[in-house]
């Protein structure tokens, strides 16, 4: 029987609960996953569960090597709760901080190599088909620096599609204006209707911000933003990156086109592009890799070490956790403060609080 150990809390949101766990199973399987939580008495809208539960059952159906994976999703009687792969990375929003703090911007190539699996990760949801052969129609509609994870292994992760739009979302409405404002496209940030294109806009954002280290659409408001975003003048990569290769800021420029219909028809369109170029530079997902574990390599220890005093303190919950090295300011539960958690199979301990990356 399978069971979940909670290591550390991750996040606390405004209704939900994100904890970092330990799924034990038969013998000597093991493995780290992320459970999110909500409890129901803390919920004001029902909306919100509905939307969780959209969430849920939009990504479980998605089973890709660049998206995110959810492993299981229920109800208990107390809440609600999303069990999910833990990502062992930073997200290119860390990355991009990293390169704005004295260090350099990421290679061509390497860019290039993040965003063309970034859209094969669209490429597939979009065409991603239920059981019954119906498109699902799903648009991300937060394609953002903050949910593109790059794992330590070389690895480009999609997460978090919290606000896509799908044809079996229980929550369907009219297109409402939702997602990051410096990440949207011109007829999302108008609350027009959408379709896949929107996240190749959205790609073209994110690749433009990688190409140049500033982004394609900024302001002091989000008002400015927004309005900026409807009229989808960029600044010219060259005089932000003058070296930028023309290539790459060809691609860029038709993403992120203000008539949808000048831009790629499929992400799989750009993804080809940007692969031509990959190729020519002999870039690949060990290059990827060698870069994460140089550039990282404090956080990443630092995460280990703590992950490791968890487990230590699960395993041995009456010992000082001084034993096994501490992780600062540890904590433990309130009373009843894990009931979903435990009424879903996982065990209620004293966790240490895993220093993850800021």
């Amino acid at each position: 029987m399978l069971r979940y150990e909670v290591l550390g809390r991750l996040a606390v949101g405004g209704m939900a609960k994100v904890y970092l766990c330990r799924l034990a199973g038969i013998g000597l399987y093991e493995q780290l996953c992320v459970v999110k939580m909500i409890r129901s008495e803390e919920v004001e809208s029902e909306k919100f569960i509905e939307m969780f539960l959209d969430e849920a059952s939009i990504s479980v159906q998605l089973q890709h090597q660049n998206i995110g994976r959810i492993f299981d999703f229920g109800q208990t009687e107390t809440g609600h709760v999303l069990v999910m792969e833990y990502i062992d990375g930073r997200s290119l929003a860390q990355i991009l901080a990293h390169s704005r703090t004295g260090h350099e911007m990421p290679p061509w190539a390497m860019t290039a190599f993040i965003v063309s699996k970034l859209c094969a990760a669209l490429d597939y949801a979009h065409r991603k088909r239920n059981i019954r052969g119906q498109s699902m129609n799903i648009i991300h509609r937060d394609v953002s620096p903050n949910n593109v994870m790059i794992t330590y292994e070389g690895e480009v992760k999609l997460i978090d599609f919290g606000i896509a739009k799908a044809t079996q979302r229980s929550t369907f409405t009219r297109d409402t204006i939702k997602g990051k404002a410096s990440y949207m496209s011109p007829e999302q940030a108008s609350g027009e209707v959408l379709d896949h294109r929107s996240d190749i806009f959205s790609t073209g954002s994110l690749f433009y911000e990688l190409l140049t280290g500033s982004k394609a659409f900024d302001g002091d408001t989000d008002l400015q933003v927004l309005k900026k975003v409807q009229r989808a003048k960029v600044q010219p990569l060259a005089d932000l990156a003058a070296e930028v290769p023309k290539d790459l800021e060809r691609i860029c420029l038709r993403a992120l086109a203000r008539d949808r219909n000048q831009r790629y028809s499929t992400a799989a369109q750009m993804q080809e592009q940007l692969q031509t170029f990959v190729h020519g530079a002999g870039y690949g997902s060990n290059h990827l890799r060698k870069w994460m574990s140089e550039a990282f390599a404090r956080q990443r220890e630092e995460v280990r070490e703590g992950i490791i005093t968890a487990i230590n303190r699960t395993e041995h919950p009456d010992s000082d956790s001084a034993t096994f090295g501490g992780a600062a300011e540890g904590f433990c539960p309130g009373p009843g403060s894990y009931d979903v958690l435990r009424s879903y199979g996982v065990s209620a301990v004293a966790a240490a609080a895993i220093p993850l990356p800021d």
